[in-house]
């Protein structure tokens, strides 16, 4: 298991293991945000740490759930400000944002993200203005778009294409 905690999270990260002795879970606790990351409970290791970056509370939920029984770590938010921030403190494999979000939207933080020098792989997700906000996206270095409604194996293909895991 990989897990690159830095910064404020780090501060607040527990180690438990279960009564049994079959695995261990490590806790990232903090106000907004919570990881729980289990690599036995799912029989094998968390291949990514992938943040999800969605306003739309049961969509975010769901690609977390797609990734978590894939797999990989995940961390989520609804703000394109509280992502560019946890970008800054923690290193992920992969950032999969919403293009069309209030606050900041997801062109916005790939924009802030390149100009940081934050090279990360960026999964642009958006079904607003029939794809033209994706075409903008990967002009601004996002490695892959993927358009709403999306199935769960179209999901996990554009993850491993954006991880580097799959041709393209």
């Amino acid at each position: 298991m990989r897990l690159r905690p830095s910064g404020f999270l780090r501060r607040w990260a527990t180690l438990v293991t279960d009564t049994k002795g079959e695995g261990s879970k490590v806790r990232y606790d903090s106000c907004k945000d919570a990881l729980l990351i289990s690599s036995k409970a799912q029989g094998r290791a968390t291949m990514s740490l992938i943040l999800v970056v969605e306003d739309g509370h049961n969509l975010r939920i769901a690609i977390e759930t797609i990734l978590k029984d894939a797999g990989h770590g995940v961390v989520q938010t609804e703000s394109g400000k509280e992502a560019f921030r946890l970008c800054q403190e923690q290193l992920f494999d992969l950032v999969i944002t919403d293009l069309a979000m209030p606050d900041m939207d997801g062109l916005e933080l790939i924009q802030s993200l390149r100009r940081s020098r934050l090279d990360l792989p960026v999964l642009a997700i958006s079904g607003a203005f029939n794809g033209q906000l994706l075409k903008v996206a990967t002009l601004l270095g996002a490695v892959a778009t993927l358009d709403k409604p999306f199935t769960q194996a179209e999901l996990l293909t554009m993850v491993n294409k954006s991880l580097g895991k799959q041709p393209s």
